[in-house]
């Protein structure tokens, strides 16, 4: 079992999210997997030779779990894991990477035929061989499926390369504030209509939290802009988007519930709506942009 290349197969934050257990897709036979994810995953898995799937999540130790996850693998054309990592106990000093290197060792295969897909870091001499995921951000993204083809194609990654992939992670957390705001803007937008129609005290509760919570994304798509920002400096691009809500409308919504105050509010909702959807349309295209430039990004 010494041939070919091996992807070590995290679960949780790989193949789902904290998202997925919000949507829990309607007709699903596993609603804790989300098929955005999976169809990724099943790309990776389909564009190299000689490829096995080693499951090391905790969801190999519940039969149950497997059950579901190898239903779901069946429906997007991904093989069967080959094996499952060893469960050391915790007296054994018991990591992720430590069950990783105990079947490496078992099994003949050199670190440089695997990559780690996890949302943990506990791979001890096995870092440079993971690719992180994030279960508070989407899971399995483009991103880290052009990383992992990278790896397991033996590429040597450029710095250019490196640093457009660093530029789409960066794209991807800015893009996933974005939309967390305008949800939460469309959402507060419709109980300022119903709040200005008389819809009295809990209507004015439920708006004002909805402008609260959209208020906490537009603070972290501000931070996240300027990382990305600084991303596309290292290749070459430019990004100008700014946001800004005022503290006022929270403020005065709550403390002076008129007619006039409510009709700023709904106005400034609406402002805020323009100037996070003009901010998705920009990242989005400068995502295309960056994908397109690593496709054409030079390999050593």
């Amino acid at each position: 079992m010494n041939k070919g290349k091996y992807i070590f197969l995290d679960v949780d934050g790989v193949l789902n999210h904290h998202e997925t257990y919000k949507k829990k897709h309607v007709n699903s036979l596993y609603p804790d997997l989300d098929p955005e994810c999976l169809a990724l995953f099943s790309k990776l898995v389909h564009s190299i030779d000689y490829v096995h799937i080693v499951l090391s999540s905790s969801w190999r130790l519940i039969e149950s779990d497997m059950d579901r996850l190898e239903a779901a693998f069946k429906e997007f054309g991904i093989p069967k894991w080959i094996d499952i990592t060893p469960y050391l106990e915790y007296e054994q000093g018991k990591t992720r990477g430590k069950e990783i290197n105990q079947w490496l060792k078992e099994n003949h295969v050199r670190k440089d035929q695997i990559i780690i897909l996890d949302d943990n870091t506990d791979m001890a001499d096995l870092k440079d061989r993971l690719i992180q995921t994030d279960f508070m951000n989407g899971g399995f993204k483009e991103v880290h499926l052009k990383k992992a083809l990278h790896m397991l194609k033996g590429n040597h990654m450029t710095k250019e390369t490196k640093e457009i992939l660093e530029a789409l992670e960066a794209a991807n957390n800015t893009l996933d504030n974005l939309y967390k705001a305008l949800n939460a803007l469309d959402s507060a937008k419709n109980w300022s209509i119903a709040d200005i129609l008389g819809g009295g005290f809990l209507m004015t509760y439920m708006k004002r939290s909805r402008v609260k919570e959209a208020q906490v994304y537009i603070d972290n798509c501000k931070t996240s802009i300027e990382k990305f920002a600084k991303e596309l400096h290292d290749v070459n691009e430019d990004i100008n988007i700014s946001l800004d809500t005022g503290e006022f409308i929270k403020f005065a919504d709550y403390f002076f519930d008129g007619i006039l105050v409510d009709w700023y509010v709904q106005s400034n909702i609406t402002t805020a709506q323009t100037q996070v959807s003009n901010a998705i349309s920009r990242v989005e295209h400068i995502k295309e942009l960056l994908l397109h430039k690593l496709n054409g990004a030079s390999v050593q």
